[in-house]
């Protein structure tokens, strides 16, 4: 049997220019590299070991003493509530029945999308449309009307006489209102919680 002869090799490719010198091959490149990027590592690796991470609890006595001067205490651990609790808040939140004219939730002006509030530079409120052309926000039908400041429950502007007054003032935020620390709700403080446990509008 006559053996195979094998094709001649052919010659390598000429190198190319770049950037006016001549590259080397792959092989070569990456082998200069590497003492390169192995001391680059090695120099990373030293730099983070030199410096051990301090915990949390290793906060000096001098600066724990300055939070407790300013009234700063650790937060409370988080209260542990039954998951059908908190599948009926979720659906009460999100409910638009609950609101007053049905056509809002709680959420749609405390989203937690938006921090609990309504991410807004002023709130819409129900029943709202924005008049561009006055730059103000109206409820449909209605038009503002200013109410005496002696009414203290009725301030500012007032849709059409109603109940409750129209306040041109972004949604405040309601995140962790339920805390015992938090005893009004609305910018005015309308809803308050009295010495008595009782809730006041």
């Amino acid at each position: 049997m006559a053996a195979r002869k094998s094709a001649p090799l052919s010659p390598a490719p000429p190198p190319r220019p770049w950037n006016g010198r001549t590259e080397l091959p792959t092989a070569i490149a990456m082998t200069r590299l590497r003492p390169i990027s192995c001391l680059t590592l090695l120099l990373c690796l030293a730099g983070g070991l030199s410096h051990p991470a301090h915990p949390a609890e290793a906060a000096p006595g001098e600066f724990r003493d300055q939070l407790k001067a300013i009234g700063v205490v650790p937060l409370d651990p988080k209260p542990e509530f039954p998951a059908a609790k908190i599948k009926l808040g979720q659906a009460l939140f999100f409910d638009p029945v609950l609101g007053g004219n049905r056509d809002v939730s709680c959420a749609t002006c405390h989203h937690p999308l938006t921090a609990t509030a309504d991410g807004r530079s002023r709130a819409v409120g129900t029943q709202a449309y924005v008049d561009a052309e006055n730059r103000k926000r109206l409820p449909v039908g209605f038009t503002l009307v200013k109410v005496d400041d002696n009414e203290q429950a009725l301030t500012g502007f007032n849709m059409s006489g109603a109940a409750h007054p129209f306040t041109p003032r972004n949604s405040p935020d309601i995140f962790n209102r339920g805390d015992s620390a938090w005893t009004t709700m609305f910018w005015d403080s309308r809803v308050h919680r009295t010495e008595d446990g009782r809730i006041a509008v």
